[in-house]
């Protein structure tokens, strides 16, 4: 089970890394990066803040947007290229093409974001700034963010067009970041019986608003071993969750 997983990640991997327009997309991130240089050299003694904070900024933005793109992609193409076909002829399962192809996305975005990362740990370098402990754990944060923005997208893409794939997971992402504020003011809006179904929707995104620390690591804030692990266990928890029904939606799906 494991091999063919593994083979379709590979296969995932490759396909994607050809891509231009990821390329185009990474060179994007890059270039908003770099100009955090010219925008600290603007501001009053505050560089290496502007630098983690438009750095941080770009690695989520840009990470999402990536996430998002190849995510509603991969299972698309092989079904309007008609390569499904002779890939399920062989001894593997729809859930393990599902599971392949979200560990090919994972493998890409581990990719993506250690270039990102590792450009703006060099600029950092260059205002004499070393990697600290909160910098690092908010890129580590950030990353697993994106592990669950995928899943949404496999999920959505495993019975829905490209264009309502990424509306939708473009939805969630927001309303995730968004989730204590909701849960917050729809209590208060009395709207009955549809306020407790909104509430009950409410609940059920992922809490994506744990994952954005980079206010404490601009400001050189260690957040706690107990937090980190706990944030990514639920990232953990909630991406095998989303994927098991990925997996059986997929594999009801007539492909024929």
């Amino acid at each position: 089970m494991i091999r063919g997983v593994w083979v379709i990640a590979l296969n995932t991997f490759r396909e994607a890394i050809r891509n231009k327009i990821l390329y185009i997309l990474l060179f994007v991130a890059l270039g908003l990066i770099f100009s955090s240089l010219v925008l600290g050299k603007l501001s009053l003694d505050q560089s290496v803040r502007v630098i983690k904070d438009v750095g941080l900024g770009a690695i989520s933005l840009f990470g999402v947007v990536i996430a998002i793109f190849i995510g509603i992609n991969l299972l698309y193409q092989e079904l309007d290229r008609k390569t499904l076909y002779t890939i399920l002829v062989r001894p593997i399962a729809r859930f393990q093409f599902v599971l392949g192809k979200y560990f090919g996305m994972i493998l890409v975005l581990i990719l993506m974001t250690f270039v990102m990362g590792a450009v703006l740990l060099g600029l950092l370098h260059l205002n004499d700034a070393p990697p600290d402990g909160p910098l690092l754990t908010a890129i580590l944060l950030s990353f697993c963010e994106l592990t669950v923005v995928v899943a949404v997208a496999v999920f959505f893409s495993a019975f829905s067009s490209p264009f309502l794939s990424g509306a939708f997971t473009f939805g969630i992402f927001v309303l995730g970041r968004l989730k204590g504020e909701l849960l917050d003011v729809l209590p208060t809006l009395g709207l009955g019986l549809l306020g407790d179904l909104l509430e009950l929707l409410a609940r059920l995104l992922p809490n994506l608003y744990h994952f954005e620390v980079a206010s404490y690591a601009i400001y050189g804030n260690q957040l706690t071993a107990t937090y980190v692990l706990s944030t990514m266990l639920y990232g953990i928890c909630y991406t095998a969750l989303v994927l098991a029904l990925a997996c059986v939606l997929f594999g009801r799906r007539d492909i024929l």
